[in-house]
């Protein structure tokens, strides 16, 4: 039997007994690792290590209701045109976020943060409050990272499919980038057939640590204002940076 489950149903039992955590997660890309089937079944069946020098590895601190959720990626360059200076660049390549959620006071913060060649300029700060996601959990079942897990299915907030597998096993209602809201940690996340997040560790911290808010010296929009943003700048265009490299951004669409 399916349950429709709304964003704000046994939260209060769950972080009753929550203390604080440090979960990695790996994140892949369907149209650079592959499948996505395939990656997440070598990696919860320890078939081999996960090499792909192409990986973009997150971290999720959480402490009692409030967490911050940072990604760790490493520039490379699709093609590099011999004996020349030109390069070519997808989108989200250039993309670091940091997601800071506070649950107690019902904020979302989206740290947009600029490296070079960040497409958007400088850094950007989106705020506003947690997405209530509509969570649907089904009785589907599987094995993550040494977890029992349960499948739960939303729509976020571009309209994308969302699954995800969590346990209850840890007793936070927390997961990587926006998501949150299940009675129990999200260990494995999949956006359409186009995105997968899936935890590799879990470490519960001996103590409690102190998770502050982003701030920035660039640019502060709504959500609204930095989907539009958004879209101009994921447009395929040309750039040359300071240093006299050209370098081609391809488009990729928002996840």
């Amino acid at each position: 039997m399916k349950k429709n489950v709304n964003l704000f149903f046994l939260i209060l039992p769950v972080i009753l007994c929550a203390q604080s955590y440090e979960i990695k997660y790996e994140r892949f890309f369907s149209g650079i690792h592959g499948n996505l089937q395939e990656i997440a079944e070598k990696i919860n069946n320890k078939k081999d290590k996960n090499e792909d020098e192409h990986k973009i590895e997150q971290i999720l601190t959480y402490s009692n209701g409030v967490s911050i959720c940072g990604s760790s990626i490493e520039e490379f360059e699709v093609e590099d045109k011999e004996k020349s200076n030109e390069h070519v660049i997808a989108t989200h390549q250039v993309e670091t976020v940091d997601y800071y959620k506070n649950q107690k006071d019902n904020i979302l913060v989206q740290n947009y943060i600029n490296w070079s060649p960040m497409i958007y300029g400088e850094d950007i700060l989106v705020k506003s409050e947690l997405f209530k996601y509509e969570w649907e959990i089904t009785n589907q079942k599987t094995v993550i990272s040494g977890y029992p897990c349960t499948m739960a299915k939303t729509i976020n907030e571009n309209g994308y499919k969302v699954l995800a597998w969590f346990t209850d096993k840890i007793g936070i209602n927390d997961g990587p980038d926006t998501y949150w809201g299940l009675p129990g940690l999200i260990l494995q996340l999949q956006i359409n057939d186009r995105v997968l997040v899936i935890a590799t560790s879990v470490k519960k911290l001996k103590k409690d640590v102190k998770i502050v808010e982003p701030t920035t010296k660039g640019k502060i929009m709504t959500p609204k204002e930095f989907k539009e943003f958004k879209k101009e700048m994921h447009k395929p265009r040309t750039m040359t940076t300071p240093d006299g490299k050209v370098i081609t951004i391809s488009g990729f669409g928002n996840n």
